[in-house]
């Protein structure tokens, strides 16, 4: 997708429609993309939030946060490599810190590649802090996994979610909205 082309990008809830433009994303971002099963599970499970972006109507990047106790765990964000570089990850991630606040969690955690340097930074940004290691944990390249926290949502870090802006470029849609405090 050439950026001569984008027009409005929307941030909205993701439905089962997404499926198939969601695998597509996958396909372009990781080696080894999730089964239509466990993608179809990632939007219909519950206590979930799954958000995508769209560009003139098509799907270019997504995300989803599980919800346990008073923890969310961010199960994937992925953005197309012809969208990447836009802010749109920032979006996707904000999006997710600002759903887990709204569903009362304390903390948000995930895992990432451990040689996955733009991620890290992106995360860092947010205030993600390595806790731990879990080694081999991407069973397509052996790669170990970095294991991030957020910090504590309710002290402090809740405040500084809510007075973060999302890209200029990118829309809201009215769901999305109600997520901002």
């Amino acid at each position: 997708m050439a950026e001569s082309t984008v027009g409005v990008l929307m941030l909205r809830l993701a439905t089962a429609h997404d499926v198939h433009a969601i695998m597509a994303v996958d396909r372009a971002v990781y080696p080894t993309p999730w089964s239509e099963g466990m993608t179809r599970d990632q939007l219909s499970g519950p206590a979930r939030a799954h958000v995508v972006i769209e560009a003139d109507g098509v799907v270019v990047a997504h995300a989803g946060v599980l919800f346990m106790a008073d923890e969310g765990h961010i199960s994937t964000i992925a953005v197309h490599p012809d969208m990447q570089r836009r802010g749109l990850a920032s979006a996707l991630l904000l999006a997710l810190l600002r759903a887990a606040t709204a569903a009362g969690c304390r903390a948000v955690t995930l895992e990432v590649r451990s040689g996955n340097d733009a991620a890290m930074a992106l995360y860092r940004r947010f205030g993600l802090a390595p806790a731990g290691v879990r080694r081999g944990y991407y069973a397509d390249t052996g790669e170990d996994a970095l294991v991030l926290w957020s910090p504590d949502l309710v002290e402090g870090y809740a405040e500084r979610v809510a007075e973060m802006n999302y890209p200029e470029q990118v829309a809201l849609s009215q769901e999305i909205e109600r997520l901002n405090p």
